[in-house]
């Protein structure tokens, strides 16, 4: 018996052994090219960001209602294009996953996607996580909900 439950034991430290090895793969593939260093847990206070709101979705059905879907934030285009933005979001996400989530972080939340596109005179960050009005796109709201803008 005993011996079972060693096997079983290193067994389940070797799966989060390799767990945290594609992490720090995937991390270092996300960073590649950004410079030296980890970038800063909270990206956003390096960008200028002009605009935080709700990202609303219908839902489905045929009682259709706007439900929550994560968040917006736009920011001035004064700050790296859309390109670089994108690997200092996807970087951002990758390192968070690897540090087990900042609690105030919205790039922390699991299982978040991010896209960018051009608006005024900057860019619109779309930040999801599950489905409009599940507690994953809920959270990404929330938490982004306290990031300040220059407004």
């Amino acid at each position: 018996m005993k011996t079972v439950l060693v096997v079983a034991m290193l067994a389940a430290g070797y799966g989060t052994a390799n767990a945290q090895s594609a992490d720090s793969t995937e991390a270092g593939e996300a960073c590649a090219g950004l410079g030296a260093g980890k970038p800063e847990m909270n990206l956003f206070s390096r960008l200028n960001v002009v605009e935080v709101k709700p990202l609303m979705a219908y839902s489905g059905g045929g009682d259709a209602y706007e439900k929550v879907a994560g968040a917006t934030i736009v920011v001035r285009g004064d700050g790296p294009a859309a390109g670089r933005l994108q690997q200092l979001l996807t970087c951002h996400i990758a390192e968070a996953k690897l540090a087990g989530g900042e609690s105030g972080d919205p790039l922390a939340v699991q299982g978040v996607r991010t896209s960018i596109r051009p608006y005024g005179p900057g860019y619109r960050i779309d930040i999801s996580a599950g489905d409009a009005g599940t507690p994953p796109a809920e959270e990404v709201w929330t938490r982004a909900s306290h990031i300040h803008s220059e407004q």
